[in-house]
């Protein structure tokens, strides 16, 4: 039976490895918009939590469960770094990136 649910939830799964890939565009295009117009880091910045927050609540339900929890963890940097002028933007830029990367071996691994 668990099998049975689990091949169910295949044609589900590719789509949101596909999905996730035009949501980390997203992600990408909005770190670039934060770096290259700092002006425009905020509400960059509230897009790619946005985003973070989708694929972390998503992810974990179809058995992407490390991915869910990294989305999590790196949408809560987002949200402290937009509320805190005190905060190193550069660590969390870094904390997008590496979550790209992580993100993109789920991408690969599925196709």
């Amino acid at each position: 039976m668990q099998s049975q649910f689990s091949s169910g939830l295949e044609p589900i799964r590719e789509r949101f490895v596909n999905l996730l890939a035009s949501r980390n565009e997203e992600i990408l295009n909005q770190l670039d918009v934060a770096l290259e117009q700092p002006a425009q880091a905020t509400k960059a910045l509230l897009i790619v939590g946005a985003v973070l927050h989708k694929v972390a609540g998503t992810a974990g339900t179809l058995g992407f469960d490390d991915l869910g929890e990294r989305a999590l963890s790196v949408e809560y940097k987002v949200m402290v770094a937009r509320g805190s002028s005190a905060v190193n933007f550069g660590d969390v830029y870094q904390a997008i990136i590496a979550y790209l990367e992580y993100s993109t071996t789920i991408t690969s691994s599925v196709d």
